[in-house]
């Protein structure tokens, strides 16, 4: 009785023609969950497969403007094109396929997660996102478990092909059962100063902050820029625990050019991702979340000329690392 009334409260619509299928009552229970996005799709190789909203729970973002449905039908459907296109440009990282994404705004999110390549299950959540004073972005509940349930989706959806679990969002180890094992004998946990790379400007106040955020077992790449110019970069992809999360065949100068090139490039992908967002939320892109299958990419704002970029290579430690570098982030955005 309890799941019929939640059922009302939203509409699963599959846009192919198809009959419903098993997959579409999976995707109206996501919808009806605490905490849901407002609005779910499937889009599958090109096609978009099916579209489920709960309007009615999503307040005035929703039913500004004529054709509001429409276009967050549209922008859906953009948000699978990014995905595939950010799949592509990560390639070279050599860390896997993309498998999530978060825009995070001041109003709201657009959320994606990958069941299989190119099968995305995406996401979009309305309201405040965000606190005054700064809080660190990945606490905002709105956010925070509208994106578990976009992850959870696509685990589900993955589950019933038979495909292992993705650890999407890094969710799964994020709040581990057991006691985690002691290290083995010559991995040393924490930083170590000895296999820093750093690199200094002297133009950032966050340069020691951010050197001291490296961690072998979670962040392993971080940066300051502003203005599209590189302030700092710091990393620590000499360590040999991060050496077990990369190619054998590849030394640290590799995935260190590609991130430093990103992080350059991130002033211009910001502004491709914020003419996204804007089509169906109000607010400024604060953080972005790039998700591989071996860790993540991080991006966060601190003003209008400058931003954070963090990259970890450990999947099993993405939100861990998202938290840390979100603290740092919200504390240089309330001083």
């Amino acid at each position: 009785m309890e799941e019929t009334r939640h059922e009302s409260r939203g509409r699963v619509e599959r846009m192919s023609g198809m009959p419903d299928s098993d997959e579409d009552h999976i995707i109206r229970r996501a919808l009806n969950l605490p905490g849901a996005p407002h609005q779910l799709a499937k889009y599958n190789r090109g096609v978009y497969e099916v579209s489920a909203e709960r309007p009615a729970d999503a307040g005035p973002e929703w039913s500004t403007g004529p054709g509001r449905l429409a276009t967050c039908r549209d922008v859906a459907k953009q948000l699978a094109f990014e995905m595939m296109r950010m799949d592509n440009y990560l390639e070279d990282a050599d860390t896997g396929r993309l498998i999530r994404m978060v825009l995070h705004t001041e109003q709201g999110a657009l959320l994606s997660a990958a069941v299989t390549p190119r099968n995305y299950i995406l996401g979009m959540v309305f309201g405040s996102a965000t606190q005054v004073p700064p809080v660190p972005l990945p606490d905002v509940e709105l956010v925070r478990e509208a994106d578990k349930v976009v992850s959870d989706l696509a685990e589900t959806l993955r589950d019933e092909l038979g495909l292992p679990p993705a650890n999407l969002g890094g969710w799964i180890t994020a709040q581990p059962t057991v006691a985690s094992p002691a290290p083995a004998a010559g991995r040393s946990p924490g930083n170590a100063r000895s296999e820093v790379y750093f690199w200094d400007t002297g133009e950032s106040p966050y340069a020691e902050k951010l050197r001291d955020l490296l961690d072998p077992d979670e962040l392993h790449y971080l940066a300051h820029v502003r203005d599209g110019r590189l302030l700092v970069e710091t990393d620590l992809l000499e360590h040999p625990e991060a050496a077990r999360h990369r190619s054998p065949f590849s030394p640290p100068s590799g995935p260190r050019a590609f991130y430093r090139r990103m992080a350059t490039d991130l002033s211009t992908l910001r502004n491709q991702f914020s003419q996204l967002t804007r089509q169906v939320m109000r607010g400024r892109l604060l953080r972005a979340v790039l998700d591989v299958e071996q860790g993540a990419v991080y991006y966060y704002r601190l003003n209008a000329t400058e931003f954070l970029v963090g990259v970890t290579l450990n999947q099993k430690k993405v939100s861990q690392s998202d938290q840390k570098l979100a603290t740092l982030a919200a504390a240089a955005r309330r001083g």
